[in-house]
């Protein structure tokens, strides 16, 4: 893929695995970098890159502090009966 090469929202949403309106959302926030009007927005590869990278750092260092949460002294998950 050309470094420059572009996506519109709705392809940067299937190859993020979320639906277009949270990738414009993303871009509304600042936290996806797109070039474009309101309307028809491209964003560039390496930007969906960074992101997926930044994402996947994210989830890591959740799951990592979860991880270390969970020890000895930490009592079983309990069955709660509902019906």
């Amino acid at each position: 893929v050309p470094a420059g090469a572009t996506r519109s929202t709705q392809l940067a949403a299937s190859l993020l695995g979320v639906g277009r309106m949270t990738v414009v959302r993303l871009i509304d926030r600042g936290e996806l970098g797109a070039e474009g009007g309101a309307v028809h927005r491209r964003i560039f590869v390496s930007e969906l890159a960074r992101y997926q990278a930044e994402s996947s750092r994210r989830r890591r260092t959740a799951m990592v502090d979860l991880a270390e949460d969970i020890g000895d002294g930490m009592p079983p998950d309990q069955v709660i009966e509902t019906r």
